[in-house]
């Protein structure tokens, strides 16, 4: 059954969220409204007790930008999601399916 998850509501303000848990499913959808220039959200992985930038295979950091305001997200880790501050009211949600 899908579901709808809102992580970050729709706000100004910088926001680090607690771990979203992503074990359950196959994959996540993750997507921010509202981002503009260099504002973005930061994708941490949790690994131990530490968070850790999410990168792709080169390195580079995976993150939501006002150009790229989707990703998909592997199933079976711990998420953390880190809005800077916007200018506009921009949220953070997060959809999935269950397996």
């Amino acid at each position: 059954m899908p579901a709808n998850f809102t992580v970050v509501t729709p706000q100004t303000a910088a926001k680090t969220t607690g771990y979203f848990d992503a074990t359950p499913f196959d994959g996540v959808n993750v997507c921010a409204d509202n981002l503009a220039a260099a504002e973005v959200v930061n994708i941490l992985v949790v690994c131990g007790s530490v968070n850790k930038p999410l990168t792709d295979a080169a390195g580079t950091a995976i993150k939501l930008t006002a150009t790229v305001p989707f990703v998909f997200l592997n199933g079976g880790a711990f998420y953390v999601f880190d809005k800077t501050v916007t200018a506009g009211l921009c949220g953070v949600y997060v959809n999935v399916k269950q397996r």
